[in-house]
């Protein structure tokens, strides 16, 4: 097996376990580093507010997302913790 198959059957591994088994701990716990694009698609277009909010702050010409402020679920996840994201093709 090379390389590039290596990776993406580790892609789909992982894929399959945040869909199905995950939780979301770190999606509730952690924070995302983003671009701004990233950020809108992952917040369904709520990034300006949350950057004034400071739940989203500029980190190295990204964002940081962070999941853990109080009172903030990402809202790309489903109310079984499930991430939704994987279903948008971009």
């Amino acid at each position: 097996m090379d390389i590039n198959q290596l990776a993406q059957e580790a892609r789909n591994s992982i894929g399959q376990f945040c869909f199905e088994e995950c939780k979301s701990y770190c999606c509730r716990k952690g924070y995302l580093v983003v671009t701004m694009e990233e950020l809108e698609l992952i917040t369904k277009g709520q990034a300006k507010e949350l950057i004034a909010k400071g739940i989203a702050k500029p980190h190295e010409g990204k964002y940081a997302l962070h999941l853990s402020a109080p009172g903030f679920t990402c809202p790309s996840l489903d109310k079984e913790f499930k991430c939704t994201i994987h279903k948008n093709p971009k």
